[in-house]
């Protein structure tokens, strides 16, 4: 059996990237509280990257969603909807 079919190596490779993201969580929230207005405009500056990268990602998956759905099925828009997401 292939090593990236076996279910202990893959929770394994799980459980570490959770550890990381923890830890990489508290990093940002211990700078967060700094002082230094240096680093609490990196921090922020990190927050909305990190949130725009999570609204990217939420984006792709409704588009493939919309891509997967046969076109009979698919929402209908007006042109005046349709000229909102537009603007």
């Amino acid at each position: 059996m292939p090593w990236f079919n076996n279910t202990a190596y893959l929770k394994m490779v799980d459980s570490m990237a959770i550890i990381i993201a923890q830890s990489y969580q508290l990093a940002r929230s211990r700078l967060a509280s700094a002082s230094s207005p240096v680093m609490r405009a990196v921090i922020q500056r990190d927050q909305l990257f990190s949130q725009i990268q999570w609204l990217k990602r939420e984006l792709e998956i409704l588009r493939q969603q919309r891509a997967d759905c046969p076109a009979n099925k698919r929402p209908e828009f007006s042109p005046g909807q349709r000229w909102s997401f537009c603007n």
